[in-house]
């Protein structure tokens, strides 16, 4: 504003409801600037200026008593308003009471008062029904905007919002990892920070909603997107590409391999990623549905029974390795303490040390838990198997929404199935199933060469007995590196 200027407002709260210091400080600011501020209460109208003030020091004195005011007033409606809040919060979790009518985009009010499912349910379970089945964000998207399905938005009351705006994928993935589909209302603590504003989670309440899915769909949807961050890069309208970029790597460089296909006239291949950037002496193209067409032959053809796999207790043993380890801690620093109170000093380092860690332990322990929890309700390697010889041969029937479908189903189960596939500049790829079970070779015309393990030891690494030796040495270092523990860094076997 410019000087000479005047500045309208009801009352001196209007301008600034900070401490005296801040308020003061502003308002005078505005006086010095050759501002004229001017109250407007029929009560209250008065002319604040340089030349008012000065001929009225006692103006200073009353403005300075009404932001005192207006600052007491703020901070006993915030203590009023918190206070309200947190009573809301405790009926809430006590009685099931409504905290609040902001619902979810699946939930309204009935003539009762009472929290309901308004029939969009049925789009909240069947889009985790597609993340569970490996379908990706950006794909889920594309079929909702098709279809114009109105976003599911928070709105009070039950009302629907709809909007031109259309579905992206920040909505898929605030969905997934809103706990509000099982029923469960997660209270926010606002505050302002810096002028920012910070919302803080609170104690969640159980049951508040009726559940939109059950759990183990909800965990099934997280365990298969926990997946695809190994498939990322475009898939096309059929998923085209069912070896993604996690499961196939160039032997010579370990990169990435990549799908290329360069229109209805040529042929799709497998190359390699650092090869077209003239990072990697590997120039072999991989005629890639000759591999997929293998590939799938021989999983179909894999019977768990004659594996037989020991269950991977891994998991299992970290997370007991972590519950000792914080037991252990814990009884360390309850041993400082007692050193403490018979006199001791200058252990207070040691025990916030402690404190650190196993407070750091306990985030990685509840970490451990969720991901044996998805684990828990995944599909089965048995499961993974069936469909894949279900859907092999009739992977390409139906719309290209049903193929696509099955072709992400497929590209998943490969990803649970298949440790690891790495492409020879010779032209053939060597396979790894189920962290070395079993091992395969494919050359570049499809040919499948197989040795399978008659067993399997978790100590044990089997080779095919075809491959010369240096290869063999290859293979073995191979499946030492995808078997590698994630707590030691050490080897198994």
């Amino acid at each position: 504003m410019e000087p000479g200027s005047y500045l309208l407002v009801e009352s001196l709260d209007r301008v600034s409801r900070e401490n005296i210091v801040e308020a003061q400080t502003l308002f005078l600011r505005i006086i010095n600037a050759g501002i004229t501020l001017v109250t407007c209460l029929p009560s209250r109208q008065t002319v604040y200026s340089k030349e008012a003030i000065n001929r009225d020091p006692t103006l200073i004195i009353m403005a300075v008593f009404e932001m005192i005011r207006a600052n007491e007033e703020s901070r006993h409606k915030s203590v009023r308003v918190k206070a309200a809040r947190e009573k809301g919060r405790e009926r809430a979790r006590s009685a099931g009471v409504t905290y609040t009518r902001n619902l979810p985009g699946w939930i309204m009010l009935d003539e009762h008062g009472k929290r309901v499912l308004n029939g969009r349910e049925i789009l909240v379970r069947e889009i985790f029904t597609w993340l569970a089945q490996g379908i990706g964000r950006h794909k889920i998207v594309n079929m909702l905007n098709e279809r114009k399905e109105p976003v599911l938005r928070p709105h009070k009351e039950g009302r629907i919002k709809t909007g031109p705006q259309g579905w992206h994928a920040s909505h898929i993935h605030h969905l997934l990892h809103n706990k509000t589909v099982l029923g469960v209302m997660v209270p926010n603590l606002v505050t302002w920070v810096d002028g920012r504003r910070i919302r803080t989670p609170l104690e969640p309440i159980e049951n508040y909603y009726e559940p939109a899915i059950d759990e183990d769909l909800y965990w099934k949807a997280h365990a298969a997107t926990a997946k695809n961050h190994m498939g990322v890069g475009r898939k096309g309208k059929r998923f085209n590409n069912l070896l993604t970029a996690g499961l196939t790597r160039c032997d010579v460089c370990g990169s990435h391999m990549n799908y290329q296909d360069k229109g209805a006239k040529s042929v799709p291949n497998l190359v390699c990623s650092a090869a077209v950037r003239k990072l990697c002496s590997n120039t072999t193209k991989y005629r890639y549905s000759r591999f997929e067409y293998a590939i799938l032959n021989l999983v179909s053809e894999i019977r768990v029974e004659q594996l037989k796999p020991v269950e991977d207790r891994t998991l299992e043993i970290d997370l007991a390795a972590m519950l000792r380890r914080r037991d252990s801690l814990q009884s360390e620093i309850d041993n400082f303490y007692r050193e403490m109170g018979e006199g001791l000093k200058g252990l207070a380092a040691q025990i916030a040390k402690r404190e650190t860690d196993k407070e750091r332990l306990e985030g990685d322990i509840e970490s451990l838990r969720k991901t044996i929890a998805s684990r828990a309700v995944a599909p089965t390697i048995q499961e993974h198997l069936a469909f894949v010889q279900s859907v092999k041969d009739a992977m390409r029937e139906g719309t290209e929404e049903e193929i696509y479908t099955k072709r992400a189903q497929l590209a998943r189960a490969l990803r649970d199935i298949i440790t690891d596939v790495r492409f020879d500049p010779d032209g053939y790829a060597d396979i790894i199933v189920l962290n070395g079970l079993a091992n395969y070779r494919i050359e570049a015309d499809g040919t499948i060469r197989t040795a399978m393990a008659p067993s399997y030891a978790p100590n044990s690494t089997f080779v095919p007995d075809f491959l010369p030796k240096h290869e063999q040495d290859k293979l073995r270092r191979t499946i030492q590196d995808v078997r590698k523990d994630r707590l030691t860094g050490e080897t198994v076997g």
